[in-house]
């Protein structure tokens, strides 16, 4: 059993929370969820001694108790614009996405198990891509040959 500030966590919380706290050992992943419920009891602690609303129902809404906690006695920055440029302008790897790729494609389609639709695809897909090469006009195949339906919509 624990105490902490007289209030006991026993070994049946710490079993249930090791759940929460995969380790590579099971002693590893009961100490992680001991160090949890110890921190959490604490804050409860504080929250009361801050007289905090207590909800209700403790068990849903002990994170609400807790928000509470956060919201009294954690002080938020609030970064100005010139800040904001600034983080922007030194970090403009995080403010990028990957490119935006936009593809014309011919879907022949085949069940993975059966080869012979598989095989058929092949010399079709291959006779297209000749097609191609000669300058065929793709928009025309892909509305012949395709099995997307965006092919009816003109977005092959």
């Amino acid at each position: 059993m624990i105490t902490v500030n007289q209030a006991s966590i026993t070994e049946e919380q710490v079993l249930s929370e090791m759940q929460y706290f995969p380790a590579p050992t099971q002693r590893k992943a009961m100490l992680e969820a001991a160090q949890s419920l110890i921190i959490g009891e604490l804050l409860l602690q504080r929250a009361k001694a801050l007289s905090l609303s207590r909800p209700n129902d403790e068990i849903c809404n002990k994170e609400d108790y807790l928000e509470q906690l956060i919201e009294s006695e954690v002080p938020i920055p609030q970064a100005t614009p010139e800040e904001c440029l600034q983080y922007f302008e030194q970090n403009p790897h995080r403010f990028t996405t990957s490119p935006l790729v936009e593809a014309n494609h011919i879907l022949i389609a085949a069940a993975p198990d059966d080869l012979k639709a598989r095989a058929e695809g092949k010399i079709i897909a291959e006779q297209l891509i000749e097609q191609l090469h000669q300058k065929a006009n793709f928009a025309a195949l892909a509305q012949e040959f395709s099995a997307c339906p965006s092919k009816s919509v003109g977005e092959i």
